[in-house]
């Protein structure tokens, strides 16, 4: 036993890197932080998605599913871009969007999940919804619909335009 582990930390040792000198000079590394950008990416599969679950104290706002992502981060903050997106939007007394796209963009310093390359949405009492973006506001619970904006209610009731605002709900749409 002693025998094996001092064969791991010689193992251990002769693999690890050997310290750098230090220049007289440190090269500077670009940020505010010194830290310099990370980039990550990954993928999940058909039956085990990559999943982000954003919530808000006890309160779920929203839960994306995606293909794949490539996430930047630096200084502290991070972008992400995911493909083949679902992300379902929960609104108050138990209102749901789910919504659909090519890809979605999350902006953790705006709080901003923007949704692009054609936009299909249904929700749990049976709103329709299509438009080119798709824009969710986590600050004040809005959704913003842009380019070629398509509604249909439960009730048959069809409203078309070049954009949207709304709560998650649809109890307070303005469209235009």
């Amino acid at each position: 036993m002693k025998r094996s582990a001092a064969l791991i930390f010689a193992l251990l040792a002769a693999c690890a890197p050997s310290p750098k000198h230090q220049s007289a000079s440190p090269t500077p590394t670009p940020g505010v932080s010194g830290a310099p950008p990370l980039l990550v990416t990954g993928a999940g599969t058909r039956n085990h998605p990559v999943r982000i679950v954003q919530q808000r104290g006890n309160r779920t706002l929203y839960e994306l599913t995606a293909r794949s992502y490539t996430s930047r981060s630096a200084n502290g903050m991070a972008t992400a871009t995911f493909h083949r997106v679902h992300i379902t939007f929960y609104g108050h007394h138990g209102h749901r969007l789910l919504a659909a796209a090519p890809q979605a963009y999350v902006d953790e310093a705006r709080k901003l999940v923007t949704m692009t390359g054609g936009v299909t949405a249904r929700s749990n009492d049976g709103l329709v919804l299509r438009c080119r973006r798709l824009t969710y506001d986590q600050a004040g619970g809005m959704l913003h619909g842009r380019g070629d904006v398509y509604i249909v209610d439960r009730h048959g009731m069809r409203a078309s335009g070049s954009r949207f605002d709304s709560n998650v709900s649809f109890t307070r749409m303005q469209m235009q």
